[in-house]
């Protein structure tokens, strides 16, 4: 997964998200993309930045079917949790997309595949970044939404 960091959140940000990346199943996070992720969630908390992560596989089985769910996922949400940082993730792979607040209340978005759309529909979304939300600008399968970062 990629990570997004909230820098500079006093002027709006735009990130594009579209869900379509290929199916795989029976993916576990790496030793090597855990030693980035947990680089990339420390450097966050050092300058006080919140984090988004972009996730082909969900990490949280509310949020998308459970088989779909990342082999290791209970691990990796445990070390993004007790960074205290994570805002939301981002994540594909379950064609029908899902949304769900876990104990943490980290925000995780499975976006819809555009192949559930047929050829004249649409699956992506907009991500406004603000200093107190994220508003996901939905088009097509991807519902619109507001994903509220005032714990900070």
């Amino acid at each position: 997964g990629d990570f997004l960091r909230l820098g500079e959140v006093g002027r709006e940000q735009l990130l594009r998200l579209e869900a379509d990346v290929p199916l795989s199943c029976g993916v576990e996070q790496s030793e090597e993309v855990a030693a980035g992720a947990r680089a990339e969630v420390a450097a966050a908390a050092a300058a006080n930045e919140r984090v988004v992560v972009l996730s082909h596989v969900p990490l949280f089985a509310l949020a998308t079917l459970t088989c779909t769910v990342l082999w290791n996922a209970e691990d990796v949400m445990e070390r993004l949790h007790r960074s205290g940082r994570v805002v939301a993730v981002f994540a594909g792979h379950d064609h029908k997309g899902g949304y769900a607040v876990d104990s943490a209340g980290v925000h995780h978005v499975t976006l819809p595949s555009p192949l559930n759309c047929g050829s004249d529909g649409a699956a992506h979304a907009n991500v406004h970044v603000y200093a107190d939300r994220l508003h996901v600008e939905g088009c097509g399968l991807v519902p619109s939404r507001e994903i509220g970062c005032q714990r900070w």
